[in-house]
């Protein structure tokens, strides 16, 4: 059995970067089978045909099941058993599907059209409102668009977002910087009837040294390094590959894999929810006089749940009283 799960973590690592691919190529129809066994395209199916993976314990007839929103070629299928050749695989075709009785918590998966990421936190204010806040650049659509787990329903809409355009940074010696790139973060007002499951617990806090963890798909330690550098973070967005610049964010470094999908991540400090992963290599850190310099083993940016609670307040409509749950 913990072949199994390790297994079934493996799967959602390999073909979590769906919604990097469905920006360049839409659907993958497109694809030809007949060019052979490429890993790449294999890759790029799953990404965006694997809709789950479960595990079934029955005994000895343990086993992963792969929910698919359309038949694969035997290519595939082929493919998917020779990474995991000990493990007992069954494929089940589903048009997509979402738990009914799955409560929306830091770490559940959040999407729009085009992208998807990780929930970081779940905040509330003072009118009741249950809001689920990650990543700007993942929420990469207009205020009202709306959001759901992938492959999923709705649960809410777009509210409140911080704007990102590409652009050097305006004062690299402000410590709080003003739009746009003040922080990469933005809200989701979840839906009246959305289940949720808040944290519970104070918010912690990113010095430098802490010993901290990486939530979601990521699922490993890190060190922080620093609390206040001015990076650049490459994205792949709608308008293309972009180099947005951000001050005071917090950096660390960290044995896990920062995999795309994973933006929005919760990051704790003992447990208390502290930050969301916002950007992993290459990081680029700006230096004085606004030279670029890479910073090689610095594996994953982090945005400060202070600051982006901060912004955020000040988005219009106004949340009051925003706060963790």
């Amino acid at each position: 059995m913990d072949q199994i799960q390790e297994a079934r973590q493996i799967l959602r690592r390999l073909f979590r970067p769906a919604t990097s691919i469905k920006r360049w190529f839409g659907r993958a129809d497109w694809l030809d089978w007949s060019r052979g066994p490429i890993t790449w395209l294999h890759e790029a199916w799953g990404a965006i045909h694997v809709v789950g993976v479960g595990v079934i314990a029955s005994g000895e007839a343990a086993h992963l099941e792969i929910y698919l929103q359309k038949a694969a070629a035997p290519e595939f299928t082929d493919f998917v058993r020779k990474q995991l050749p000990r493990v007992p695989i069954e494929f089940v075709i589903t048009n997509g599907f979402h738990l009914l009785d799955g409560n929306v918590s830091a770490g559940s998966d959040i999407a729009v059209d085009g992208s998807s990421g990780m929930i970081g936190a779940i905040l509330t204010d003072d009118a009741g409102n249950n809001y689920a806040l990650t990543c700007a650049h993942v929420l990469d659509v207009a205020v009202g668009g709306p959001v759901r787990p992938p492959g999923g329903s709705r649960i809410g809409s777009v509210s409140h977002k911080v704007d990102l355009i590409p652009t050097v940074l305006g004062n690299s010696g402000s410590s709080d910087p003003d739009e746009p790139n003040k922080v990469d973060c933005a809200l989701a007002l979840l839906d009246e009837g959305t289940a949720v499951t808040g944290s519970g617990k104070p918010m912690g806090n990113l010095p430098e040294g802490a010993e901290v963890h990486l939530g979601g798909p990521i699922n490993a330690g890190a060190t922080i390094r620093s609390t206040l550098a001015d990076i650049g973070a490459v994205w792949v967005r709608r308008s293309g590959v972009e180099m947005v610049y951000f001050d005071d964010v917090v950096i660390a470094d960290t044995e896990g894999s920062v995999i795309p999908g994973c933006s929005g991540s919760p990051v704790t400090v003992d447990g208390r929810p502290a930050g969301i992963v916002f950007a992993g290599p290459p990081i680029i850190k700006v230096g004085v006089g606004g030279m670029l310099q890479p910073v090689p083993d610095a594996k994953v940016a982090i945005c400060d749940l202070r600051k982006a609670i901060e912004a955020l307040k000040e988005k219009d409509p106004k949340p009051t009283g925003l706060r963790l749950l």
